[in-house]
């Protein structure tokens, strides 16, 4: 008989950027977390990590856990080469049928949240704010994803009468950003002494503080009932910055004073996403304070942290 383990949230896909603040808002809080994914956190106990693959069927788990809410983080970047057909369709093929997850992970819970994006929503030509209800139109493969993502916890809830929410963040920034995404890049690549490539930088999005995504879902977490917050089972996570790409890359080169900008040099992607522009009427009722500070301080606040550690590496290239 398996031993039984009790947690207040379990979260599936346990590494990265966004995962690594949520478990330090949850430790802040004093909430029991099992993280489940292919690597360990380092701030937190082996008991409270289980190795998992989402395309190995065949981990075994001596272990039963019963959770209040669970979270859904993992994206499978990176699994599949680009030119490959499973790439293409990788929404299709690993996207989680919830239901046998949880009997394969002896995971009881009756409470998901599945962490989407944008994407999902696919070109905007215009900049009328977009609903929850829209309807999805992904163009990457990333989007796709998480559309189906969203279908597969919608069917879970329904099957199980369970409480289920989807977050669909915006362009989300803050400490420890992946530097893959386009703030990372640009603020790495300037720091460097080197010069950006992008295209004419004429498409805006909406930026948000990762604090503002994991606040969202504390906030969640300590919901003891949904009602209200997900009939439509899905909600747009950002704040009310919206820029245009352009400015945003000329903002960090004058904060940085390194490198150059070439403003044009890449072509725009097919099915450019235009606008990225959400309504937020259902988040403002959540009652988060997403106004602590500007676009451009937040931001700052990031260059600052990735020059604290690019110096230190600067300086010792330059003593070998």
């Amino acid at each position: 008989m398996p031993t039984k383990k009790i947690y207040k949230v379990a979260l599936i896909g346990a590494s990265g950027f966004i995962a690594k603040n949520i478990i330090k808002i949850l430790q802040q809080n004093n909430i029991s977390v099992l993280c489940i994914g292919r690597n360990k956190p380092t701030n937190i106990k082996s008991e409270d990590f289980f190795k998992y693959d989402l395309t190995d069927s065949s981990s075994n788990f001596n272990s039963a856990f019963e959770v209040e809410t669970v979270i859904f983080n993992s994206a499978l970047k990176g699994r599949f080469t680009e030119t490959s057909y499973e790439w293409a369709i990788q929404g299709q093929i690993s996207a989680p049928n919830f239901e046998h997850l949880f009997k394969h992970l002896n995971l009881k819970t009756d409470r998901l949240i599945t962490i989407g994006s944008s994407e999902e929503y696919g070109p905007q030509l215009s900049d009328t704010p977009i609903k929850e209800n829209f309807e999805l139109k992904p163009v990457s493969s990333y989007g796709f994803w998480k559309s189906f993502l969203y279908q597969q916890g919608l069917s879970w809830k329904q099957k199980k009468s369970s409480q289920f929410v989807h977050l669909r963040p915006f362009n989300v920034y803050g400490d420890g950003l992946d530097q893959k995404m386009f703030l990372g890049s640009i603020i790495t690549t300037l720091l460097q002494n080197e010069t950006f490539h992008m295209t004419k930088g004429e498409q805006f999005r909406s930026f948000v503080p990762v604090d503002v995504l994991v606040e969202t879902i504390l906030k969640f977490i300590e919901l003891k009932n949904w009602n209200g917050y997900h009939n439509k089972n899905a909600l747009n996570v950002s704040t009310a910055y919206y820029y245009q790409l352009s400015d945003v890359a000329r903002f960090v080169r004058k904060k940085i004073r390194k490198g150059r900008l070439k403003i044009g040099s890449v072509p725009y992607r097919t099915d450019e996403v235009w606008h990225q522009k959400p309504n937020l009427d259902v988040l403002d009722r959540l009652n988060l304070d997403s106004s602590k500070s500007s676009f451009e301080v937040g931001l700052q606040r990031v260059i600052n942290t990735y020059q604290a550690r690019v110096q230190p590496q600067a300086l010792q290239d330059a003593l070998t």
